[in-house]
């Protein structure tokens, strides 16, 4: 039987490629080079292959050593997830932790409340939640970080290694500030080369409503950026215009300062999703979670 590489020594090999070589890395790892050295050459011994081409100018990967480079932070990730599952499962262990990453305007929904019951009725659980860009909350949940993730359908989770369910629709809104000169349109034509201030959760909604209404909307370079509260901050202090999940509007304290543009063409819906990963299996708390929010936002 082959024996696995240590962890300590893929986060070694980590180390090594981030500083760009030996020295780097064993000052950075308050290690010597020599202790590196061996590390490195136990770690191309159990693979069977060589990891780096050394020369002079510094340090370059082989074929083999660029495939683990993509590969290793996962290995670790997957490894400290796992041991972070069988801790939670310890009879010393009362507080059980669940991590759900969302977007900034969800929390905005009924989510909100239905997440803060399941804490009271649950109260053995932690409840952890990250809010950030979609690409980075899916690399999360892929290395087994988020135990789901809740976000706008801006993406289309084709991916094997991912599920979806829909947890709810919301219609969408068109904000400006009320003292914008577009509070009177109330037609898609009028949006002709407006300026497009939107979180990039958006970015696909944007183009399909782009593609649906091509001839009338015709803004060049719409401004993208990854938090949704940003993109109200920066309508309601200029003339550009943004989209809104229909919940917002309902916060009486959060529209102060902003006006709906009410346009006679409906916009499509966006849809929320629960997104889970196939290769990390659910805890029960998580499962648990996951089917009340299914159930009482259907």
């Amino acid at each position: 039987m082959n024996t696995l590489p240590k962890i300590s020594h893929l986060q070694v090999f980590l180390a090594i490629v981030k500083n760009g070589g030996f020295r780097k890395a064993a000052k950075l790892l308050n290690v010597t080079q020599p202790a590196l050295t061996h590390s490195m050459n136990e770690l191309e011994k159990s693979l069977g292959t060589s990891l780096f081409i050394r020369k002079k100018q510094g340090i370059h990967l082989t074929k083999a050593g660029k495939v683990l480079d993509e590969r290793a932070q996962f290995l670790i990730d997957t490894y400290e997830s796992a041991i972070n599952d069988v801790k939670c499962l310890s009879e010393d262990e009362i507080v059980q932790e669940l991590s759900l990453g969302v977007s900034s305007f969800s929390l905005f929904s009924e989510l909100s409340s239905k997440i803060s019951d399941f804490q009271i009725a649950s109260p053995e659980v932690k409840i952890k939640i990250v809010e950030d860009d979609l690409s980075i909350l899916l690399r999360m949940l892929r290395a087994g970080k988020l135990d789901f993730i809740i976000h706008p359908d801006s993406e289309k989770f084709i991916n094997d290694d991912l599920i979806d369910e829909v947890l709810f629709n919301s219609k969408v809104c068109i904000l400006t500030s009320i003292k914008s000169p577009l509070n009177n349109t109330n037609s898609v034509a009028n949006l002709n080369k407006i300026k497009w201030f939107l979180p990039k959760s958006k970015v696909d909604y944007y183009n399909h409503i782009s593609n649906l209404h091509k001839d009338a909307m015709k803004s060049n370079n719409p401004i993208f950026l990854r938090g949704g509260i940003m993109s109200l901050l920066m309508t309601l202090n200029s003339d550009f215009i943004t989209l809104a999940p229909e919940f917002i509007i309902k916060n009486n304290t959060l529209m102060h300062g902003f006006h709906e543009v009410k346009l006679k063409e409906p916009l499509p819906d966006i849809i929320y999703k629960i997104v889970y990963s196939r290769h990390f299996p659910l805890k029960s708390t998580a499962k648990d979670l996951l089917n009340e929010l299914i159930k009482k936002c259907h």
